[in-house]
């Protein structure tokens, strides 16, 4: 927190106000000319949205490419003397629009949204390994993934799994390990598509 002087010059007294976690910005004394305080003059611009709170990502759009959707926790924001009042935070979203590079898309289906056996319905705590060649130098990489029930605090990504292939046109091998326990690999699978593992019984 700053103290103006009147004269220009300004005094930190953050430690001194006990306001060591704020979340939100008053500009009601910056201009003594509009007395009236506005709450969108609180946000400063994208570098300063009080607390971020959760961050996910996920191909919202189905272009192959990871998008993320941020968002701030309401914060308490002084306006006067007598009042506390609250603010939804800004939602961001960052739409990817990288064009190079393929890439693969994998959503698990467990088996007991089919029959009631084998793992939950949607592969929660399955272990995914993608190989490919993905720089084209006759070596192929893997690439591991879980499936998880959270990824962040307040938010939780897609559970579709999306791997990144690079120059590969094809994926070698997708390897599931399935929570009941059950490997199952496919094979030659083209690449910059969504495909749907279902896990097959025991």
């Amino acid at each position: 927190m700053l103290r103006g002087d009147g004269a220009g010059q300004f005094e930190d007294i953050t430690v001194e106000a006990q306001l060591l976690d704020i979340q939100g910005v008053n500009y009601k004394v910056v201009d003594p000319n509009n007395p009236e305080f506005d709450p969108e003059r609180q946000r400063l611009d994208r570098r300063y949205h009080e607390n971020g709170k959760g961050l996910a990502k996920c191909d919202l759009n189905g272009d192959g490419t990871v998008d993320l959707l941020g968002t701030n926790s309401n914060g308490p924001v002084f306006i006067s003397e007598k009042t506390i009042d609250f603010f939804r935070g800004p939602l961001f979203l960052w739409m990817s629009n990288a064009s190079e590079g393929n890439w693969l898309s994998v959503k698990l289906t467990g088996r007991q949204s089919i029959d009631g056996t084998g793992s939950n319905a949607d592969g929660i705590g399955a272990r995914v390994k993608v190989t490919a060649d993905v720089d084209a130098s006759g070596e192929s990489t893997t690439q591991v993934q879980d499936v998880l029930g959270s990824s962040s605090f307040l938010s939780m990504n897609c559970i579709d799994l999306h791997f990144g292939l690079g120059k590969a046109a094809k994926v070698e091998t997708i390897e599931v390990v399935w929570p009941s326990g059950v490997v199952q690999v496919s094979e030659d699978i083209a690449a910059n598509q969504s495909v749907e593992i279902e896990e097959v019984a025991k």
